[in-house]
């Protein structure tokens, strides 16, 4: 990687894509073994619109670094554009092998699946990528009292709680937790003005037979909404699985998910 091929990039991100292009086309011959300066010229073709000789760069950047699943998404969302869809598919696959959490490739994948008619398919791996959104999420979780507390936020119909308790299901499955609950309405109330709970996002606690319980405490659901709302992903990908249920004859939920995505932007609009 060199400072050149970065320059590159930031320049591509700030739209000046002449210098860009010159400065990738020199990092590749000051040296052609640098996977990034393929990278960079790649994403110049692609920005650019020559989709073909994005892929030919792509595909030599992942020739130099491979199992690099961001370089394999750049390559299928190339493929994409140039309408090779079961070379998009492959790549994205490929990312997701090597990367199970990972979002874009999710997102990628089921914008293709759905680009060639493949609707079911895209339904379910919107799903798979807001389940890997989650998983995310709360793999970063350390439960502590001191942690930040989060005010509660709610949609019209509230999707996001179903990758909460996915999520809070997801991190008890390899333990020896025995069951699981959830806080009550009154719970979350009386924690609200009392401040009971700090920041935990959990409790566990032995049964009467020994075993450990966990209860979720509100802080685990507020922070979880709180992250989803910290960039565009759960929007994202929630109204495109909307978009999607549409088409395969789902109106009705369709339209939950695409509140849900409305719900989220404007959230997102007030917390700027």
């Amino acid at each position: 990687m060199s400072d050149i091929s970065e320059e590159s990039l930031r320049l591509m991100a700030a739209g000046q894509f002449d210098k860009a292009g010159r400065l990738a086309f020199d990092a590749v011959s000051r040296d052609s073994s640098d996977w990034h300066a393929h990278y960079a010229l790649g994403q110049f073709f692609r920005f650019t619109h020559d989709y073909g000789q994005a892929c030919i760069s792509l595909t030599r950047a992942i020739d130099l670094s491979p199992r690099n699943p961001s370089l394999l998404l750049s390559l299928g969302i190339a493929r994409q554009l140039d309408k090779d869809f079961p070379g998009a598919i492959n790549a994205l696959r490929l990312a997701l092998e090597i990367d199970p959490n990972f979002v874009l490739a999710f997102n990628s994948l089921a914008m293709t699946q759905k680009s060639i008619g493949d609707y079911e398919k895209a339904v379910h791996n919107y799903d798979a990528g807001l389940k890997a959104l989650a998983r995310q999420i709360v793999q970063s979780l350390n439960n502590s009292e001191n942690a930040r507390r989060f005010p509660p936020k709610a949609t019209r119909h509230n999707l996001w709680t179903e990758y909460a308790m996915y999520g809070a299901i997801y991190l008890v499955s390899d333990t020896s937790i025995s069951g699981i609950s959830w806080p009550t309405g009154d719970l979350a109330n009386r924690d609200a003005e009392t401040l009971e709970f700090r920041g935990w996002y959990w409790s566990d606690s032995k049964d009467s037979k020994g075993e450990t319980a966990r209860m979720y405490l509100p802080n685990y659901f507020n922070t979880f909404v709180a992250r989803l709302l910290g960039d565009s992903s759960y929007a994202n990908l929630i109204g495109n699985r909307g978009t999607v249920l549409h088409l395969v004859g789902q109106p009705e939920e369709a339209l939950r998910h695409m509140d849900e995505a409305e719900d989220f932007t404007g959230l997102q609009a007030r917390r700027g």
